[in-house]
């Protein structure tokens, strides 16, 4: 494209004003592919118009005012690939904030409400089974009031780290608020399911045994063969479910078929 805006400026000389065309490839490449890709591409923008200009031999070309010209036409377009850049920084990173659960860095409630809309989606159209796995820490509050907030925020980014490291890459851990983390699983059914949750409650309990902290967990499992007809009705029954396991005495995995 840069190459093509030279050719035409040699044709129509300074009668026709192009510099804002040579805009285009400067902001997408800044946009689409990183800041050096935007800064080399304002260099070769400079070049193919100063190259233009000279070889026309147009009275503007004469060598002083060309190179003002085109010193003022690269720091434009540098500031061009700059600005672009920063949008496209500050918008990739507001949408990670909207997404991420400041306190452990996972996925926050919103992001799990988002992608279990998509997961719904995709399964009226394959009829693969969804499976949506609530966890509840037993008995921190109390050992949080003790210990301090500060510690038991530790904890809990401890505990949203490895639940992110010991789920499969399709599946996507968030933290629901307080204490409670929700585990989506798509293109799963319960049996599978209860197989990655009671090997990630393994992992987890010997992690607090590992570090003396008294605590265990909770699990419900809402599984669904039929796709749900809304995220609410799903995490409403992975809700339902896990507060069955704290009643039926706590540290267990409660798990049914929809």
């Amino acid at each position: 494209m840069i190459i093509a805006l030279g050719v035409f400026d040699y044709y129509t000389g300074i009668e026709v004003p192009l510099s804002i065309f040579y805009l285009m490839p400067i902001a997408l490449s800044a946009w689409y592919v990183n800041r050096s890709a935007g800064y080399v591409a304002s260099l070769c923008s400079v070049l193919s118009y100063c190259l233009s200009q000279y070889i026309r031999a147009d009275p503007i070309s004469q060598s002083s005012v060309l190179c003002i010209n085109c010193g003022a036409r690269l720091v434009f377009f540098l500031l061009v690939a700059f600005i672009i850049y920063r949008l496209k920084h500050l918008l990739v990173t507001e949408v990670q904030f909207a997404r991420t659960d400041p306190l452990t860095g996972i996925a926050n409630r919103r992001y799990l409400y988002e992608r279990s809309q998509l997961t719904i989606d995709q399964a009226k159209r394959s009829g693969r089974p969804i499976s949506l796995a609530f966890l509840d820490l037993d008995d921190f509050k109390p050992l949080n009031d003790m210990w301090g907030h500060s510690h038991g925020d530790q904890i809990l980014r401890m505990i949203g780290q490895e639940i992110n490291n010991n789920i499969r890459n399709t599946d996507l851990a968030a933290r629901l608020g307080g204490d409670e983390f929700g585990i989506l699983l798509p293109e799963t059914d319960r049996a599978a399911a209860a197989k990655v949750i009671g090997k990630l409650q393994g992992i987890l309990l010997g992690l607090m045994t590992a570090r003396g902290f008294p605590i265990t967990f909770s699990f419900g499992i809402a599984s669904f063969v039929s796709t749900p007809e809304s995220v609410d009705l799903l995490i409403n029954k992975a809700d339902r479910l896990m507060y069955q396991a704290k009643e039926a005495g706590k540290n267990m995995i409660m798990a049914e078929d929809y």
